[in-house]
């Protein structure tokens, strides 16, 4: 059975993830998280010994970089200075197994020269000796999953997997499984969120895990049957709006809940 290791997405602390970020480290760590993915921007990508001596220090482990779709794709972007070069340096330095890329839902995300930028960068990060891994929100979900699919078809397995973010399924459809096995095979880390209510109409509306919409016991059932000798869990809440915690409490929470699935 797959080993279950949890992190922590430091978005709940929303814009204050430059002027936190160690703060952030130690905040995780308090929490008792094994790891924590932040978001490229937010980092010194020139800086990354000095920051893996922060997370040294703390006992956290940096599982993944998360950047958007434009430092990806942008075919203008000159080797070795962009974003997204940048952050696969910064990986590689940190020993950071996972770099993820959420899609754009104003892009032709299926095209047919979006589908190679994906292939590409899922080569140059594997050249490097990092997993690129595709995240979701809920364009993807919608009319049965259409996008997902043409996204998992039109990639290769080798170069880019993915990292299904849970939540904005069960915000998108009740059919989570059916969603999930789209991409079992290529699933290698995975984001859990929890919302109030069905339905895209309303939003801002995430909540601490397990007082909300979301059937943990059936999404566990499936991941613990991946051939996979380890997974991370990744607790991404970005506010804590609707029960007004401060962060400190919501991703303590959020790992307490989360624990029970992962002995």
């Amino acid at each position: 059975m797959v080993k279950m290791r949890l992190a922590c997405q430091t978005i709940t602390w929303d814009n204050q993830r430059t002027e936190k970020r160690d703060y952030t480290v130690e905040a995780v760590a308090r929490a008792g998280y094994e790891g924590m993915e932040i978001g490229a921007r937010f980092l010194d990508l020139n800086g990354a010994n000095r920051f893996r001596d922060t997370l040294d220090r703390n006992g956290v482990q940096l599982v993944a970089l998360h950047t958007g779709w434009n430092p990806f794709l942008d075919p203008a972007r000159t080797t070795g200075g962009s974003e997204l070069d940048q952050a696969i340096t910064f990986a590689r330095k940190a020993k950071v197994p996972f770099l993820i890329m959420s899609g754009n839902e104003s892009r032709q995300t299926s095209n047919i020269d979006t589908v190679s930028g994906l292939n590409a960068v899922g080569r140059q990060c594997a050249e490097n000796g990092v997993v690129f891994c595709y995240h979701n929100h809920w364009w993807e979900v919608r009319d049965q999953a259409a996008l997902l699919k043409e996204i998992a078809s039109r990639t290769d397995p080798a170069l880019v997997s993915f990292c299904p973010d849970i939540g904005w399924i069960r915000k998108t459809t009740p059919n989570v499984v059916d969603t999930l096995r789209i991409i079992e095979a290529r699933i290698r880390i995975v984001h859990f969120k929890d919302y109030v209510a069905d339905g895209l109409e309303v939003k801002d509306d995430e909540t601490e895990f397990g007082r909300g919409i979301l059937d943990f016991d059936e999404a566990f059932a499936l991941l613990a049957q991946l051939p996979l000798d380890q997974l991370w869990i990744v607790a991404e809440q970005w506010k804590s709006s609707v029960n007004h915690l401060p962060p400190e409490a919501s991703i303590q929470a959020n790992r307490e809940f989360l624990s029970a699935f992962c002995q």
